[in-house]
């Protein structure tokens, strides 16, 4: 029988999980939304190809998720993420001397393969594995700490990009990934991997027991909830700048409310972490769910005063930083950790898919309906679904 890893051995993989994690955020996924206007203005591709280049690598990443996944069941967490930090360096070199346009957008698609095997899935799956029902708080904390890349890399890829072109940049930031990750990954994810139960050790067996889960009503209707719930914050959120300035809100004081939207995702994981235990799994949900509604409700309806609309957009930050905590623990709770790698990466794939086209169907909708207040309605409406579903659960 392998023996359990120790508290110092699950110590040193949180803490390296945490440091990756922020550097992976930081430099595979925050980079080309803030490099894109410098990109753009060097090469002439337009904002809105290169925006549609980077949900391509997100939605690739999402489904990329499910083979990763069950990769990780089998082997654990080392080997794939650390080979995802060599993918994603490469991935980054490539973008940086992208000749034209298609091979920048195959850059990106394999930045989007390294998305998979080192962004939040497979570290929660790594801490979901080797902390068991302890999970709760390895798993905030994770999301505390990475919470902060684009608070560290925004800026610190704004500073590249004074002074140096795009493509110098993204060098370093290929090779800041590759000699941060690597080595954490290396090193720090030694703990023995806890071995796969019986029954779930052959690729046919593993199939009929993923389906015997995926298949059911529970599962789907979960799914379902998470994944309207998800489409929603991220749309409104991601899109909150618009719609504030088309309540008056200076450009400044929009970009300020929407920084803190990331203190309010901190706030929701905080509170996420000592509640996670109460209730029952159906209830947690429902109550995610009636929240995600009212979130979504204040932002579309209330226009002032200046106060009031930034203390909705802290509130809806932090049911969209409880929303990130839900996903594994959802899963979790009602399945356990068996095959855990396997089943998130069948249950997230929609629901990382719906979230990588958020910004795109909130912009259309809002053109569609003639404002982003509008769009937000729909959402909050859309949402009820969601309330309904969890009740499935």
């Amino acid at each position: 029988m392998a023996r359990q890893a120790t508290d110092g051995e699950l110590r040193r993989a949180l803490v390296a999980l945490a440091v990756t994690e922020i550097v992976s955020w930081g430099v595979l996924y925050y980079s080309l939304p803030v490099a894109s206007a410098a990109i753009s203005s060097d090469t002439g591709w337009s904002r809105t190809t290169i925006a549609a280049i980077y949900s391509s690598s997100i939605l690739l990443s999402a489904f990329m998720g499910i083979w990763i996944g069950r990769l990780l069941d089998r082997i654990g967490p080392r080997i794939v993420m650390s080979t995802g930090s060599v993918i994603g360096a490469a991935g980054l070199v490539l973008c940086s001397q992208a000749p034209h346009l298609a091979v920048f957008i195959v850059a990106w698609l394999v930045i989007g393969v390294a998305q998979s095997a080192t962004l939040y899935p497979p570290a929660f799956t790594a801490l979901t594995r080797w902390y068991g029902v302890r999970r709760a708080w390895p798993l905030t904390i994770l999301t505390l700490v990475a919470g902060f890349a684009s608070t560290v890399f925004a800026p610190l890829i704004a500073l590249l990009l004074d002074h140096l072109d795009w493509r110098q940049a993204y060098l370093v930031l290929a090779a800041i990934g590759l000699i941060i990750t690597l080595p954490l990954h290396l090193v720090a994810l030694r703990a023995p991997w806890p071995s796969t139960p019986r029954g779930a050790t052959g690729k046919t067996a593993l199939a009929v027991e993923l389906r015997a889960i995926t298949h059911t009503k529970r599962f789907r209707a979960l799914q379902a909830a998470t994944m309207v719930a998800g489409l929603g914050l991220y749309s409104v959120t991601l899109n909150l700048i618009p719609l504030l300035t088309a309540r008056g809100f200076s450009d400044s004081l929009a970009a300020l409310t929407f920084g803190l939207v990331g203190a309010g995702q901190v706030a929701g994981r905080l509170v996420f972490a000592p509640l996670s235990g109460k209730g029952t799994p159906r209830a947690r949900i429902s109550t995610q769910m009636i929240l995600t509604v009212v979130a979504l409700t204040l932002v579309a309806t209330i226009p002032g005063p200046v106060g009031i609309v930034i203390a909705a957009a802290i509130f809806i930050g932090a049911v969209r930083g409880s929303h990130t905590l839900l996903m594994p623990t959802s899963v979790a709770d009602r399945w356990g950790t068996a095959n855990f790698g396997a089943l998130s990466g069948l249950f997230n794939a929609p629901i990382a898919a719906a979230i990588a086209i958020s910004p795109l169907a909130g912009a259309l909708l809002a053109d569609g309906l003639g404002g982003y207040a509008a769009a937000a309605g729909v959402f909050a409406v859309l949402a009820v679904v969601g309330v309904v579903l969890s009740r499935r659960t």
